[in-house]
């Protein structure tokens, strides 16, 4: 069976590599300096050097985390990056509680702080203008502190454990994909990546061969999914205190567009739908 291949070199060269360990250890001092520094936080110079915290902490976490998934994508079997999936995410949690209190006086800042709080050399702190600017367009649904430190810590064997579990689940697939050239077999990840890619003879074979793979697995998969929405649900139902929080509205915010851009997305959609399926008279 054929897998993807990564080449992760210019930044680890495996799971073994001593930097891995350095890192997560530098991603913990971070977490720490959060905690400590938290009742400063409404200075500009505390902030600052929160926001330059938070942002090496970050990126130092995200590409723990691309190694660890790019490894377990091609091999469900794969315990060691399974381990340090679930310490990343035990991990991120854990960073996203100690820059809470921070965020939550982000969100509701006035113009004067926030512009304070930006006028920095230091990029990753005068390009922060947009996420904050983000922070406070959902400051209306923003829970306390303490709520918000407690639904990041459930998430971890919540809603991320789900997440866990759906790649668990497809990372161990065999794809067989059949072709006028043939039949040859894939893991996932490498079959997936075929519906993105330049081998357009080869897209819709894979795309069935993905559904087929998937099959097997349908009750799971709509576990997953019915406890994702059942979660997403909850917590909007808990955000609604203020402003209603709608099921579409994290989404949105996550790929950055309003209502309108989506449902006029998906009306020219189902028009193009339409006219495809409407009968030649």
């Amino acid at each position: 069976m054929k897998n993807a291949v990564w080449d992760l070199s210019i930044a680890y060269q495996g799971l073994n590599d001593p930097k891995v360990e350095q890192d997560i250890e530098l991603i913990q001092r971070s977490i720490s300096l959060l905690t400590h520094h938290q009742e400063e936080r409404k200075h500009v110079i505390a902030m600052q050097n929160a926001i330059q915290t938070m942002e090496a902490a970050s990126t130092l976490l995200n590409t723990v985390s691309t190694l660890a998934n790019c490894h377990a994508s091609t091999n469900a079997q794969n315990t060691q990056a399974k381990q340090l999936i679930g310490r990343l995410s035990q991990l991120s949690s854990e960073l996203e509680q100690a820059f809470s209190p921070y965020e939550n006086v982000l969100a509701f800042a006035d113009v004067a702080f926030i512009q304070q709080v930006l006028d920095h050399d230091n990029p990753s702190v005068a390009g922060q203008g947009f996420q904050i600017e983000l922070l406070q367009r959902k400051a209306q649904t923003q829970l306390s502190i303490a709520e918000e430190q407690l639904l990041s810590a459930m998430q971890v064997d919540g809603r991320d454990a789900w997440g866990r579990l759906y790649d668990n689940i497809t990372g161990s697939l065999s794809i067989t994909i059949e072709t006028d050239q043939g039949t040859e077999t894939l893991g996932f990840s490498a079959a997936a990546s075929l519906l993105y890619g330049g081998e357009f003879t080869k897209q819709e074979a894979a795309w069935k061969g993905i559904q087929s793979a998937m099959k097997a697995n349908d009750t799971s998969f709509a576990a997953i999914v019915n406890a994702l929405a059942g979660w997403r649900h909850n917590e909007g139902k808990k955000r609604s205190h203020n402003s209603e929080e709608h099921f579409l509205d994290p989404s949105l915010r996550a790929n950055r567009i309003q209502r309108e851009t989506l449902e006029a997305m998906m009306s020219v959609a189902k028009s193009i739908v339409l006219s495809v399926k409407k009968p030649v008279s």
